[in-house]
């Protein structure tokens, strides 16, 4: 059969006759010049040798006309093969035209009877002249009526029929019922899903290129156009009749994660991957983890068009991390994992989720900030596209961290020395006036709730202020610290307030604003050093100020000259002392100090009694 197949696929067209332009002139010459080469080396006399010999003339490669038996062999069978094809063909071809002509010969004479003109046109003249015409003819015969016996059985039979039919018909019914009740369940489920959906306050709508289908909107409506477009998904029906949410192509759920790192380790983490969703999972709480995916997206997008404005603050973004500075040369690592990353366990601590949880508050509040915007009197329209502005998240975040961390060294600096005084039997208390971290008791507007009022004071500028009271009780400093990174003012800036309730004092009553650290406490330190002084000397009226940038007083008792050198530094308060009689007589001198921390050569004496120690 496949042989017969692919006989009759061939074309039945004439077989094709010999190329003749072979045999032409200028082919003769071409297979001349290939068999020996140019005609000057043939010659009549060397050609008559060859046929002579029997030979063939040398060639460098062989004629088109020398094909190898094997391949002349291949052609001949092939040749056959097309040959016997075509002969079948033309076999098969001839019994059917011999078919259908005895077919229309038998016809004609059957019609030769009743209608002899129109049989004449088509029957065979052989036939006419062998057998008269109307020799064979048709009629209608009827059929003999059918006995009780044979019309029971039809009757049974129609009668079986019809009950088949029936039973069909029932099945039918009863298949469409379950399928009708089975689609009923799913449509009471789905819809139900989808109630509990609309209770849970989500706002529900028709899906604008699909407006048989219902949507669900999860996004935020002052957020970016990138982010905001991304906010609708579809709420479609599986085949058991639950909610399916399509979300598109980018349904991969993305999480913020805030870490701390020292010396390149997390030490702690906040941001931990929810577990994947399964086939139970309620609608509620996936349309919940889609909002929260498209706010940590959101948020991190806009994170790290802020924190290219402060590198100069070192703020430094490294791919999809963005690294904060904080305290002991630890950093703030704030990046972004997907559903199919694998984190860290979480270890939360309270830096890190604070973090977190102010990153988020502060992008609802500038989505609220553009609502009110959207909501004034628009501007006067200009020429080009008004910029999209850069919200304000970092740089509360970074503002905060760098005050607390200032505050941190300042209190711990503060405690030092008033442990260092207090071991030499002097006081220095410490108050503090106010802290960044005080919430707001009453708003200024009724128009403002509480709620805008303590996201407001965490992005204006960090404020705080300290009191101390000196030893001598007449002078009272203040300092203030200021942290913003503002045009004019960028870091932490210190202000000391001196504040002087006797006139004659030595120390001046003036403000010193620095922006460094180690300026304030070396201005700190000289004012306790001369408020020390002044101390010193109204206890004892012999006692005068000599050099008071130097920490020197003297005196002159029992007919020799006492002398006193106060050195008071960040580890310690150290005295100086000596005393030398009239010319001629012996003098002495020595040291003893005080410090925070009790050292084998610290005096266990307070100043006072040290001092008439020394001198007696």
């Amino acid at each position: 059969m496949d042989q017969e197949g692919e006989l009759l696929a061939l074309s039945l067209r004439a077989w094709p006759s010999p190329d003749t332009s072979k045999d032409e002139l200028p082919m003769l010459i071409s297979r001349i010049n290939q068999q020996v080469g140019s005609f000057r080396n043939v010659s009549e006399s060397k050609l008559e040798e060859q046929i002579q010999e029997g030979g063939a003339v040398e060639t460098g490669f062989q004629s088109q006309d020398d094909a190898s038996p094997s391949k002349e062999s291949e052609a001949k069978s092939r040749t056959a093969e097309i040959v016997a094809g075509r002969q079948e063909i033309l076999r098969k071809i001839t019994h059917a035209h011999s078919e259908s002509w005895h077919a229309l010969n038998f016809v004609s004479l059957v019609l030769s009877k009743t209608n002899p003109r129109q049989a004449e046109t088509t029957i065979d003249q052989h036939l006419k002249q062998t057998l008269p015409m109307g020799c064979i003819g048709a009629e209608i015969v009827q059929a003999p009526e059918p006995s009780e016996v044979e019309i029971n059985k039809m009757q049974m039979v129609s009668i079986g029929w019809k009950i088949e039919s029936l039973k069909s018909t029932a099945d039918s019914l009863l298949r469409s019922a379950a399928r009708l009740e089975q689609e009923i369940g799913r449509e009471t489920r789905y819809w139900e899903q989808i109630l509990a959906v609309k209770e849970q306050g989500w706002s529900l709508c028709r899906l604008p290129r699909e407006k048989h289908t219902l949507g669900v909107r999860f996004g935020f409506a002052e957020a970016h156009s990138d982010f905001g477009d991304r906010g609708l998904a579809a709420l479609r029906r599986d085949e058991d009749g639950n909610v399916q949410l399509d979300r598109g192509i980018l349904s991969k759920d993305r999480f913020l994660r805030v870490r701390v790192l020292a010396n390149g380790k997390a030490i702690s983490s906040h941001g931990e991957l929810p577990e994947q969703a399964s086939d139970d999972t309620p609608v509620e709480k996936l349309i919940l983890r889609a909002r929260n995916s498209i706010f940590d997206e959101e948020l991190h997008y806009e994170l790290h068009r802020e924190a290219r404005n402060y590198a100069n603050q070192g703020i430094r973004c490294i791919g999809d991390k963005i690294l904060l500075p904080y305290e002991n040369e630890k950093q703030i690592e704030i990046d972004i994992l997907s559903s199919t990353d694998e984190g860290l366990p979480p270890c939360s601590d309270l830096i890190s989720s604070t973090i977190a949880m102010s990153l988020r508050i502060l992008l609802s509040h500038a989505h609220r900030q553009n609502l009110r915007r959207r909501s004034q009197r628009p501007p006067v329209i200009k020429e080009g596209e008004t910029p999209r502005p850069i919200y304000s998240i970092l740089k509360p975040i970074v503002e905060n961290l760098q005050h607390r961390s200032t505050l941190q060294q300042l209190k711990q600096f503060l405690d030092r020395q008033s442990e260092t005084l207090s071991a030499a039997a002097l006081s220095l208390k410490i108050e503090v006036l106010t802290t960044p971290y005080k919430l707001p008791s009453t708003t200024s507007s009724a128009a403002v709730s509480t709620t805008e009022a303590l996201i407001s004071s965490l992005t204006i500028p960090c404020r705080s202020a300290f009191t101390i009271h000196l030893p001598s009780s007449k002078t009272t400093i203040k300092l203030e610290t200021l942290t913003s990174f503002q045009p004019l003012i960028s870091g932490t800036q210190f202000q000391t307030s001196i504040l002087v309730s006797s006139p004659g004092t030595n120390i001046s009553t003036s403000s010193i604003p620095t922006s460094s650290f180690l300026q304030l406490k070396d201005n700190f330190l000289y004012l306790v050093k001369l408020d020390i002084l002044e101390y010193l000397v109204s206890r004892d009226d012999g006692w005068k100020t000599t050099l008071a940038h130097a920490g020197q007083i003297k005196r002159s008792r029992e007919g020799r000259q006492e002398m006193i050198v106060l050195h008071l530094e960040e580890d310690g308060l150290r005295i100086d002392w000596a005393w030398a009689g009239n010319v001629g007589r012996n003098h002495q001198n020595g040291r003893i100090g005080w410090g925070a921390e009790k050292n084998p050569g610290d005096n266990a004496m307070g100043l006072l009694e040290a001092i008439e120690g020394c001198f007696t």
